[in-house]
């Protein structure tokens, strides 16, 4: 049996100590998401197809999967993260 110690360092796993992200729309109009819509909604179009596009427009929701119409940018000590979500996500709140 393997005996694991972990190193935590409780600061990292508090809420307060997440940075805040800046939210900015995606570059996209919005009859651009709704043909996407219609695409995505037609049986006509392969599953592989379906996700090149949403990839090569917008990406998806980093929470639910569905969408993406945000980017949230988070800027830490030495890197910046990026993540997309979709409306409904970010209406429930950033955890």
């Amino acid at each position: 049996m393997h005996k694991f110690n972990y190193d935590i360092n409780e600061k990292k796993l508090t809420p307060e100590a997440k940075p805040k992200p800046t939210i900015e729309p995606m570059d996209i109009t919005s009859e651009s998401l709704q043909r996407l819509d219609k695409i995505m909604s037609s049986s006509k179009t392969s599953p592989d197809k379906k996700d090149k596009l949403i990839k090569a427009i917008t990406g998806y929701c980093c929470t639910c999967g569905s969408i993406a119409t945000k980017i949230a940018t988070y800027k830490m000590n030495d890197a910046t993260l990026i993540e997309k979500y979709c409306d409904a996500c970010l209406a429930r709140g950033i955890s």
